[in-house]
């Protein structure tokens, strides 16, 4: 029992140290939301001719462009601790390599949730859409948690490599288009009005690869420190 409150502690400390990091350096999440909105405000205006079909679109733009936001910032978490050369100081404490990929996974959805914040709101107030709340906040849930671990997972695999700005993008794909596909499907069903148990099957297949990616990286991440 103390072992674990121990490693806890652990987690939390890392990754208090990684927000405080984070909000030191405000142009890198101000970047984030810029980019995010920019890219909103961007396909706002090219529907224009087809936006009586924006129910049909905005599920789509609204995951690829936290895709893309996830994909230029969350992998990087690791890379900097490279570059800094702050990772033989993490490895040499007594903090296991779980915990630091836990740390990892949870700054990554505090990322997620800033741009989210900014995100979601805008896209109401620009294609002045209705959803099924409920059942949308919680396919948002899991599925930004998915989206941000599978970041999280890519920036650990790569975090050793020179050529990481190609590397991400190509592991980031494959990875999370599995979860892609069904969040989409499930946010569309949330505009039409769907309740929560219509969309159980998206909240499923999202949730079941969110499991396997984490058993997978938990079970790995020992060895990629290793190297």
């Amino acid at each position: 029992m103390d072992a674990s409150i121990s490693e806890l502690k652990r987690i939390k400390i890392l990754t208090v140290k990684d927000i405080r990091i984070l909000f030191r350096r405000k142009h890198e999440i101000i970047s984030l939301i810029l980019f995010s909105a920019i890219a909103l405000l961007a396909f706002s205006y090219s529907l224009g001719p087809f936006f009586l079909y924006v129910d049909e679109m905005i599920p789509a733009l609204l995951w690829v462009i936290l895709f893309f936001t996830i994909m230029l910032n969350v992998p990087t978490s690791f890379a900097r601790e490279i570059d800094k050369g702050t990772i033989d100081g993490l490895k040499s404490t007594p903090i296991s390599p779980q915990a630091i990929l836990v740390a990892k996974m949870l700054f990554s959805i505090v990322v997620v949730a800033c741009v989210e914040i900014i995100l979601v709101p805008l896209s109401i107030v620009l294609f002045n859409y209705e959803l099924a709340v409920v059942p949308a906040i919680g396919l948002l849930i899991v599925g930004s948690l998915d989206l941000a671990f599978a970041g999280c997972v890519v920036g650990a695999l790569t975090m050793h490599t020179e050529a990481k700005s190609i590397l991400i993008p190509i592991l980031m794909f494959p990875i999370i288009v599995p979860a892609l596909l069904p969040v989409v499907i499930g946010t569309e069903k949330t505009l039409a009005g769907a309740n929560f148990h219509e969309i159980i099957p998206e909240f499923v297949f999202v949730g079941s690869h969110f499991l396997i990616i984490l058993v997978l990286s938990l079970f790995l991440i020992g060895n990629l420190f290793e190297t």
